[in-house]
């Protein structure tokens, strides 16, 4: 089985994505000024909606309405440092 690795641009993501059916994420790096998630997924899969939070340094984060959270990586953009974590249902 053939696996491939996307892009999605996180800014675009707006805290939700529409990515193949058990796609494995695996970092999220700036790329040209752009945070940028990369998941390795089986392009013949049907999509589902995830979802994704991205949390700043020293502000304060809810994250009462998911039972799980997974951390995927922190990035920096300008004197910013964010932190992205997948939401688990």
């Amino acid at each position: 089985m053939k696996k491939t690795i996307l892009a999605f641009s996180v800014n675009e993501i707006q805290n939700r994505c529409l990515i193949p059916t058990g796609a494995k994420v695996l970092s999220v790096v700036l790329k040209n000024d752009n945070a940028t998630l990369y998941v390795l997924a089986d392009t013949d899969n049907g999509l589902e909606e995830r979802f994704f939070v991205n949390c700043v340094t020293n502000e304060e984060v809810d994250f009462n309405d998911c039972k799980e959270r997974k951390f995927i990586g922190s990035y920096e953009q300008g004197f910013i440092v964010y932190h992205l974590f997948e939401l688990i249902n």
